[in-house]
């Protein structure tokens, strides 16, 4: 009896370490998610005509934490893809072999976060922010953006 009893409170303590050490989540919409560190935050808008970065040049092997809103009244797709990629074109498979990231959709109202380290093989390329929709590519929902090699 004396046994169980041990064992339980045993139990009881190891639970409760492990639920304070583990209590860090992190959703998959990034509401909350910290920044990782030495990385730099980079804020992606997304609106009804247009894309907006608070960067559009870029350092391989840099870390960096998109922060993607949509300020618009319809839902976006986000999509970092080479430039001359024909994407008004594709399909959503294709933009997904394509893309160096992608969120199929990102709800009016909004935020979504990752963070995203580019190669050092896409250094001296260009890219693009685009919201693959149809129709928002052609309409002019895309931003160009350079990334750099790391010095």
């Amino acid at each position: 009896m004396k046994y169980r009893l041990v064992l339980g409170l045993f139990l009881v303590l190891f639970l409760l370490l492990l639920a304070a050490c583990g209590s860090s989540t992190t959703p998959s919409s990034g509401q909350g998610q910290a920044t990782p560190s030495g990385s730099q935050t980079v804020q992606v808008t997304l609106s009804d005509n247009k894309v907006e970065s608070s960067l559009t040049t870029f350092t391989a092997g840099m870390p960096y934490h998109f922060v993607v809103t949509n300020s618009g009244q319809v839902a976006h797709q986000f999509v970092m893809i080479p430039m001359g990629m024909g994407m008004e074109h594709m399909s959503v498979d294709e933009m997904h072999h394509a893309a160096l990231y992608m969120y199929d959709s990102v709800a009016p109202g909004e935020t979504r976060m990752f963070d995203y380290t580019f190669a050092s093989s896409t250094a001296g390329q260009s890219f693009q922010f685009a919201c693959g929709t149809q129709g928002h590519y052609a309409a002019g929902i895309q931003l160009s953006f350079m990334v750099h090699p790391h010095e």
